[in-house]
């Protein structure tokens, strides 16, 4: 094996982590600027004003606690249903489906 698969294996439950938590802070920002559209719908209110309107720290920071708190709930039940680490195959007893190949 070469020393950058190990490295790479190792970074991909991090990866898998941002990516999760980047989408669901997307679904939050969509989720928002369809709200916006839908409130305000005045005169005058195009989508520069819903982006300034949507993107404040505080918003930002409700966003990034609740995308860590959807990862770590969906986490616990990914590990919980399949029953097996982050890895996502195997067999109940927490052997890599590689192993289970092999055999």
């Amino acid at each position: 094996m070469h020393p950058d698969h190990r490295d790479r294996r190792r970074l991909t439950p991090l990866w898998r982590a941002v990516i999760e938590v980047a989408f669901i802070v997307f679904l939050f920002y969509s989720n928002l600027l369809m709200g916006e559209f839908t409130v305000t719908n005045g005169p005058g209110k195009n989508l520069m004003f819903a982006l300034n309107d949507i993107f404040t720290g505080t918003n930002f920071f409700i966003a990034i606690i609740s995308a860590l708190i959807g990862y770590v709930v969906f986490e616990y039940l990914r590990k919980k249903l399949l029953g097996c680490g982050s890895s996502g195959g195997g067999d109940r007893y927490g052997r890599p489906m590689q192993a289970l190949i092999l055999e």
